[in-house]
């Protein structure tokens, strides 16, 4: 065990103080704005087809992955009935 001591004393920063990083927060992007970039996805393959070689099972996979973000927009809706639709329109 001291020998990784050994090994980690020059190693560590004379300062003992952390650093101490600000990173901004990531923005925020909606289930609609990853779903048109999954369908840009798909047709760029698709476009691509002859050039790179990309075959249906990459195409499939990224399918998935859109059908997935489908499925979430539509668990995250919120489900209203129709009497508060009605009084929203009036």
């Amino acid at each position: 065990m001291s020998y990784i001591c050994d090994v980690w004393g020059p190693i560590q920063p004379n300062n003992p103080e952390k650093e101490e990083i600000e990173e901004e927060p990531l923005p925020t992007i909606t289930h609609n704005e990853v779903i048109e970039c999954y369908d840009k996805v798909i047709l760029y393959l698709q476009c691509q087809e002859n050039n790179y070689g990309s075959n249906d099972k990459e195409i499939k996979f990224i399918k998935k992955f859109k059908k997935e973000a489908l499925r979430e927009y539509f668990c995250s809706t919120k489900q209203i009935n129709l009497d508060n639709f009605v009084n929203v329109i009036k």
